[in-house]
């Protein structure tokens, strides 16, 4: 695990960050995927900030400054993917959660139209084609 403050001047845009559970939604998914990993988003670098956008629960597509999102420690993930930040912040606000291909993920890729969830937000954005989403995405992944 890191902290945002050692890694700032490393981040890239396209670079990714995965979370441990740190509350009572984020245990129970993590007791249902056998996973210690919950979550995962990407930074953006725009005008020489760092954001994060992500898809989670309850919200559509959305995007912080990473100083203000990342305030628990993270597993941070280099990318070198040379992705444009404009092909991630499309989505933002436009794009939604989606419960449903969360409850669905675990049996196949489902998801309602314009809706997704964060394994499957970020692995469309980095190109990432693999038939195992049940699994997530994980850091050995990218």
């Amino acid at each position: 695990m890191i902290e945002y403050n050692d890694i700032r001047n490393q981040i890239q845009t396209g670079d990714l960050y995965f979370e441990y559970p740190h509350d009572i939604i984020g245990w129970a998914i993590s007791k249902v995927t056998q996973s210690d990993l919950i979550h995962v988003g990407m930074f953006v670098v725009l005008a020489g900030r760092i954001f994060t956008v992500e898809c989670r629960y309850g919200m559509p597509c959305r995007m912080m400054l990473a100083s203000n999102r990342m305030i628990k420690p993270f597993v941070y993930v280099k990318t070198h993917s040379g992705i444009h930040g404009d092909c991630i912040i499309r989505d933002v606000g436009v794009t939604g959660y989606s419960v449903l291909g969360a409850l669905f993920a675990w049996f196949t890729r489902f998801t309602e139209k314009g809706r997704t969830i964060c394994s499957e937000f970020v692995s469309d954005k980095l190109g990432l084609t693999f038939d195992h989403l049940k699994r997530g995405i994980y850091p050995i992944d990218v």
